[in-house]
């Protein structure tokens, strides 16, 4: 599905709109679209960070890899720049961490606890130095200013095997547990596509 605001084409794929509805059939809770809501907010930062240095997007796709924001001329950023927009997503997700962690002191609810679990987890699990994820482009960022990009990207390479080979085993091991919790295993299969795939 494709559609624009202003100068901005927005695409949502197939595979997004089907990951979702299999994750809705095997999940009846309303962790799901809390996880939704809030990795909304979580691109808006982007967004925002963007707007703030007047950069154009000219693409923002939603698709089984998360969500990707193409801007008209990223090499007019600078890399402390790159650097601020990557994080400033993963920044709203802490920002509700903290909301919530408060209101939850006072509430003590279902609903209070499972926001700031929810982006608690959306801001580590982007936070981590990972091919493409907001870590990911954080550390290619600042190595790119030491090291040339070849070498740049066989690090994240590296990196993002070291990372998903532990995330993989505790998936697993956390899903073998009750055979319910298979988010992390879902997470994990979309990490090691994107490595494959390079999304």
């Amino acid at each position: 599905m494709q559609f624009k605001i202003k100068n901005t084409k927005i695409t949502i794929s197939f595979t997004f709109f089907a990951l979702i509805i299999i994750l809705i059939s095997l999940d009846k809770t309303e962790f799901l679209y809390t996880s939704i809501v809030f990795a909304l907010a979580h691109e808006l930062g982007h967004l925002l960070a963007l707007k703030y240095y007047k950069v154009s997007v000219r693409e923002f796709k939603i698709s089984l890899f998360g969500g990707n924001i193409k801007v008209i001329d990223s090499n007019k950023m600078k890399y402390y720049q790159t650097v601020i927009v990557s994080f400033s997503g993963p920044f709203v997700n802490l920002c509700f961490v903290i909301l919530f962690y408060i209101i939850n002191t006072f509430l003590k609810n279902k609903l209070t606890y499972e926001i700031y679990a929810v982006n608690f987890v959306l801001a580590l699990f982007n936070l981590l130095p990972f091919y493409n994820f907001d870590g990911g482009k954080i550390l290619s960022s600042v190595l790119l200013y030491f090291f040339e990009e070849k070498m740049v990207n066989l690090i994240i390479t590296i990196t993002s095997f070291i990372i998903l080979i532990p995330f993989t085993y505790l998936a697993i091991y956390i899903f073998s547990l009750n055979f319910k919790d298979f988010y992390l295993l879902v997470a994990s299969l979309l990490m090691l596509l994107t490595i494959i795939f390079k999304k």
